[in-house]
């Protein structure tokens, strides 16, 4: 079985992948995982027979290189930006092609919501559309969460109760706020699609009032509640910077911090409050006390569709409660954070892992012979050299120009030292025993096998 795992955003993606490889390497014979820093190593892939490719998601803008995949090879899709019946409407038409959506071998999804969301929007069943959940919720499963030990000891230790904030605003982005113009320039290619994506604009916008209250809001819990610590945590597309300027009183118990990824801090935190932010799921499949203040009116500005927890949408509201549920005058309804496996198909205790890998294994079985092919023609050689170069360029402009950084989370290095701890930390936790090889096939491309190659 050989899997080819790309990786485009670091913080997002790293570790449910390498939990991935974990499970297939422990699980499958003579397994091979290719892994790379998002496609540096798609071109290879297209010399290979009956691969499986995992990608990140489908989008129209993508059709020839998924064609190119579906050719000789196996094409899985499990989009980031998950739960789908979220997304705002421009989304759903582009990263949902029909064309393609119909010849991808295995779509994944988080749960029945989101096929019944797809079914419904086609008014066709598909085959192909399976119900996994996502790894990234594996690993707060035991004994997984352990993995993430350090750090939440770190967190604990320094800021003992607090709140967690994660944001979820696309205001304050690093670079120019133009990422609007960028999304129309990439994406408005018809009538259609360009007054939906004008909508959704027009939602954004709308949600800035509601951003601008929300920050008002934290900062005067703040100066309120100085025995509690609150941790606002930037989205990874916005500028720390920016949102530090905008509070303006800021008192010594509220910190506005991007460091680790998210898991350790939802894992530390003892209250969660959100605006719209998906992270809210992992908040609650942790049982964490959840809760919510979005100012938009119905059916404007940004919203989620399934939110756990308090809701509120008067700030004056909202203070009086926490104010009272801090003082124990109220009790914590956990019934309110419930989810199902409807929504969420690894909520409990299912293993998404393990679902992925049973669709990957009769998969394999049913296409045969596997060919793995490291040789390249020069033209392909050609072809990854440029887009290294491109890579270094745009890193580099970025350097020099960050008001164009809207993507500096897509530029990482991958490094094989890296993968070998984490794997081993994760055969550590579950008590697995397997040996592993790996091997460097080129920068930021490590392929992890659990048998050795001559």
């Amino acid at each position: 079985m050989i899997i080819y795992l790309p990786i485009e955003i670091k913080d997002r993606e790293y570790l449910p992948k390498l939990l991935l490889t974990h499970y297939i390497l422990k699980s499958k014979k003579k397994s091979c995982v290719i892994i790379s820093r998002s496609r540096l190593a798609r071109h290879k892939i297209e010399n290979y027979k009956n691969a499986i490719y995992f990608d990140k998601s489908l989008s129209m803008h993508k059709t020839e290189i998924s064609n190119q995949i579906i050719r000789k090879n196996i094409l899985s899709v499990l989009d980031e930006e998950a739960p789908i019946f979220n997304w705002v409407s421009y989304m759903k038409d582009i990263r949902l092609p029909l064309n393609i959506l119909k010849k991808t071998h295995l779509y994944f999804v988080m749960g029945q919501v989101d096929k019944t969301f797809i079914e419904n929007k086609y008014k066709q069943k598909f085959n192909n559309v399976k119900i996994v959940g996502h790894p990234k919720y594996d690993l707060l499963n035991h004994p997984f969460y352990n993995f993430y030990k350090e750090e939440v000891e770190i967190i604990k230790k320094k800021f003992k109760e607090f709140i967690f904030i994660p944001l979820s605003f696309i205001h304050d982005l690093k670079g120019s706020d133009d990422y609007s113009k960028y999304l129309i320039k990439e994406f408005a290619i018809n009538k259609n699609l360009k007054k939906k994506l004008k909508d959704s604009i027009k939602s954004w916008d709308y949600d800035f009032k509601n951003y601008s209250k929300f920050l008002n809001c934290i900062e005067k819990l703040a100066k309120e509640n100085q025995s509690i610590n609150f941790i606002l945590r930037p989205h990874p597309t916005q500028d720390i910077e920016k949102i530090k300027n905008r509070i303006k009183k800021k008192t010594k118990n509220l910190h506005i911090i991007y460091k680790y990824s998210i898991t350790p801090w939802i894992l530390a935190c003892d209250y969660y409050l959100h605006s719209h932010c998906t992270s809210v799921y992992e908040a609650a499949k942790l049982k964490k006390k959840i809760f919510c203040l979005n100012l938009n009116k119905k059916n404007m500005g940004v919203h989620l569709l399934k939110n756990p927890g308090y809701n509120f949408n008067n700030t004056k509201k909202f203070e009086l409660f926490f104010k009272n549920f801090l003082k124990k005058k109220i009790k914590y309804n956990f019934q309110k954070i419930a989810l199902d496996k409807n929504f969420l198909f690894n909520y409990k205790n299912n293993s998404s892992c393990r679902e992925i890998l049973k669709y990957y294994s009769a998969i394999n079985k049913s296409k045969g012979n596997v060919k793995l092919d490291f040789q390249i023609n020069s033209y392909i050689k050609f072809k990854i050299l440029i887009k290294k170069f491109i890579f270094s360029v745009i890193k580099l402009r970025n350097l020099i120009f960050p008001e164009n950084d809207h993507f500096k989370k897509k530029y990482f290095e991958l490094k094989t030292k890296d993968v070998e701890i984490i794997i081993k930390k994760f055969s550590k936790l579950d008590k697995s025993k397997y040996k592993f090889y790996l091997e460097e096939l080129d920068k930021d491309v490590v392929m992890v096998t659990n048998y050795f190659r001559n």
